[in-house]
């Protein structure tokens, strides 16, 4: 579906939560302090996730992050997962809806 909504949360230690309509991000949010200061400013509305990914894990790299651990890739979306396993460094973890909820309720700012 072109428009359906899928909330994808990204942690590297800065947490982000993307909101993706269909293939491409449409919002994103910070979920912590790092996020707010690692990932100030960032172009990600209308990329698509594993391009989205990939911004964010080389921006954390970039800013001295530890990255070692890989990106944890969260989302109660099933077809999530098939976007991200061929991205050596992501662990997809499946959540559920409170979960999601949870984690929404944690945004301490909106980027876009």
């Amino acid at each position: 579906k072109t428009n359906e909504i899928s909330y994808v949360f990204i942690e590297i230690n800065p947490k982000i939560v993307i909101e993706f309509k269909g293939n491409k991000a449409v919002n994103y949010a910070c979920l912590n302090e790092d996020c707010m200061t690692v990932f100030d400013n960032m172009e990600l509305v209308d990329k698509e996730l594993e391009q989205v990914v990939d911004t964010l894990y080389q921006k954390a790299k970039d800013k001295g992050i530890d990255v070692t651990k890989g990106v944890n890739v969260s989302s109660i979306n099933e077809k999530i997962k098939e976007k991200v396993k061929n991205i050596e460094y992501v662990t997809y973890i499946k959540i559920e809806r409170e979960e999601e909820q949870k984690l929404i309720n944690e945004v301490i700012m909106k980027n876009y």
